[in-house]
């Protein structure tokens, strides 16, 4: 808007194609433009970054999870191909009812988007960038293998939850209406 504004209208739509999807609005801010090496490198801390496969050609220096004895290592950011925001974690990858490898990444960490743009390509718009945060500590842990022997049949994994769309939505909808989020809890599916 010119200087001398004094009033500013604002048309927003929610375009998200998941349930839950709602707007914000604050003060004009300027965004720095930073390079994702800079990034992952200097202002956040050292770790691992999950890589969606589309683009892991794009991006050979970032280290990404080790998985060891069933466990992945938690990734302190993510790099995602992404048509639409959070997206990228739409893919089988992040989907825990699928068995994906970060899978319980988004039920145990905080995450942050932020705005991306592929250098000299300023039309492309399918790069996500994720800040993923937790209080949780690395490392606080003891894992032990042991062999346990069971029959062909028997059921060695939990069944399968809502999905986390299911989850996010309750968690909402308390949220917005003041009531506790004690009742989101996963349920089986019938």
């Amino acid at each position: 808007p010119p200087a001398e504004a004094e009033l500013v209208r604002l048309h927003a739509v929610d375009n998200s194609a998941g349930p839950g999807g709602w707007l914000a609005f604050a003060a004009p801010a300027v965004q720095p433009l930073v390079p994702l090496r800079e990034l992952l490198d200097t202002r956040l801390p050292a770790g691992p970054v999950a890589l969606g496969w589309q683009i892991a050609f794009q991006y050979p220096c970032l280290r990404q999870p080790v998985i060891r004895d069933g466990i992945t290592e938690a990734p302190v950011a993510a790099v995602l191909w992404a048509g639409s925001p959070f997206a990228g974690t739409r893919d089988a990858t992040w989907q825990a009812f699928r068995g994906g490898i970060h899978g319980q990444v988004l039920r145990s960490r905080s995450v942050l988007q932020l705005s991306a743009r592929v250098r000299d390509v300023p039309a492309e718009r399918r790069l996500e960038v994720l800040v993923l945060d937790t209080p949780l500590a690395r490392d606080a842990y003891r894992v032990s293998t042991d062999q346990r022997r069971s029959n062909g049949w028997a059921e060695i994994h939990p069944s399968p939850t809502r999905t986390l769309n299911d989850l996010e939505r309750c968690v909402q909808t308390a949220a917005a209406t003041g009531t506790s989020a004690a009742e989101c809890t996963a349920e089986p599916i019938p």
